[in-house]
């Protein structure tokens, strides 16, 4: 029982440290993407006001890596540090209907470097629906050739409640304002005002299909007009990216590049590549190229938890065996560790891991067995083996000698090898006191930081009978 309670917390103790571990690296990451590559004006705990809401709310963030989250949260607060938001018709304005509004601008304009709508100014918050008087209707949202903006925050919501119901209003509405702004922004690319319209071209066969009346992918509202038709393809493009790519492939690469995004490319930051733009017959030259995506690619679907599969069936397999022969452990009690450890790693991970997306649950217990197993398993031992806390010294009885080629073996007395693996006889290579005036044996110990047993010390001595 001791020993199932000892191995218990050996396992505890290690996962806990590995948690820590991980959890500082994590902070170490944010800061350098966000303070030191991004230079993000925001302090600690207000980049975490950002992160939970932006986590909430937009799916196209979570798959993000560590720097390409940090450079959509860059986005989303010079968004929302340069616009003022009102509250209307009794609303009470949150700052996190602030953050999700401009997280929709980020995420719209995620591949396109330096833009965040300095034409807009203004952003009118309704509860709901509301009547707009310039054109006597009721509306969901509207955007202003003047930089106002109007949505209805429960349709706004709504929007990115469900992920893929190719609705979503705040991706509707920046859409207008980005081709707003790609004629009156100052800092705006000069390239995407030539290119959307070039886009038009291609798309204006489905556009006149749609307004004749004729099925068609998008909905109906995108025949209304070029404007409607743009909005309406951008909010297919990011909720039903697969479906779009496969019923209007040419509409859909061509906003690809315009966008210089690809939202089914999530395991590398939606990166579109230049090979993408030459297959379009678009010279990769004269389109900025997403810096993160592009100069941090080895980064992007690079997970820790692959680091640690990786040293687990590469190095630990030789380095556990190399450590052991120093403890005092059965193969039982190793092997006994090994499934604790697993065990409370497959509880604590899976929610990270599994229901993050990294791995599949085949690949996941793949990972536990040959990667997280043996990785805290040799950190155990070498840990155990370099921080001693505690040292003990027993003193055996020996019963009698006897003789090989190479070395001295000496049986103590009966159960005094409880302490002492695999067999009663120690072997000792000789001593300054002759083997007749050997009486007992030494046995020193040591307990590392996990409690294990190692580093054993043994040296014949001499007791004189009274």
């Amino acid at each position: 029982m001791n020993t199932l309670l000892s191995l218990v917390f050996a396992a505890s103790l290690a996962t806990c440290i590995g948690y820590i571990l991980v959890t500082l690296w994590g902070l170490a990451s944010d800061y350098f993407y966000n303070k030191v590559q991004q230079k993000t004006p925001i302090n600690r705990r207000e980049y975490l006001e950002y992160h939970k809401t932006l986590c909430k709310h937009i799916d196209f963030y979570n798959n993000l890596s560590t720097s390409g989250k940090a450079k959509f949260v860059n986005k989303t607060v010079k968004f929302f540090k340069t616009k003022r938001f009102f509250a209307k018709e009794g609303l009470k304005l949150t700052k996190e209907m602030a953050i999700l509004i401009s997280g929709a601008a980020a995420q719209l304009t995620y591949g396109i470097e330096g833009y965040y709508f300095s034409h807009i100014g203004l952003i009118h918050v309704y509860p709901k629906d509301f009547y707009f008087r310039l054109l006597n209707a009721r509306l969901k949202g509207g955007t202003s050739e003047g930089g106002t903006m109007y949505f209805s925050w429960l349709d706004l919501e709504k929007g990115y409640a469900i992920e893929d119901d190719k609705y979503n209003l705040a991706l509707h509405e920046l859409a207008h304002a980005l081709k707003m702004s790609s004629e009156h922004d100052t800092n705006f690319s000069d390239r995407f005002a030539p290119y959307i319209n070039r886009w038009e071209k291609i798309g204006q066969n489905e556009f006149d299909s749609i307004k004749s009346g004729h099925q068609s992918f998008l909905r109906k509202y995108a025949g209304t007009n070029k404007q409607e038709f743009f909005a309406v393809c951008v909010e297919h493009f990011f909720e039903a990216s697969k479906e779009f790519s496969q019923k209007l492939p040419e509409i859909y690469n061509h906003l690809c590049v315009l966008l210089n995004q690809n939202p089914k490319n999530k395991d590398l930051d939606y990166r579109l590549d230049s090979n993408h733009r030459r297959k379009l017959g678009y010279k990769a030259k004269k389109w900025a190229v997403n810096k993160v995506s592009a100069n941090d690619i080895s980064n992007h679907s690079w997970h820790w938890s692959l680091s640690v599969l990786i040293f687990g069936a590469c190095i630990s397999s030789w380095l556990i065996p190399m450590v052991v022969t120093s403890f005092l452990i059965s193969v039982g009690d190793i092997l006994l560790l090994y499934i604790i450890v697993v065990a409370i790693g497959s509880v604590l991970q899976y929610k990270t891991i599994v229901k993050g997306n990294l791995m599949d649950l085949k690949i996941y217990i793949v990972y536990l067995i040959c990667g997280f197993g043996p990785t805290m398993l040799s950190f155990i031992f070498v840990i155990n083996l370099l921080v001693p806390i505690k040292e003990s010294v027993e003193i055996y009885k020996t019963e009698r000698f006897y003789m090989s080629s190479r070395a001295y073996y000496m049986v103590l007395e009966e159960n005094a090898f409880k302490h002492v693996p695999k067999a009663r006889a120690v072997t000792f290579r000789g001593s300054g006191l002759a083997l007749k005036d050997i009486t007992h044996l030494k046995i020193t110990t040591t307990k590392g930081l996990f409690l294990l047993k190692n580093h054993i010390l043994t040296e014949p001595i001499y007791i004189a009978n009274n």
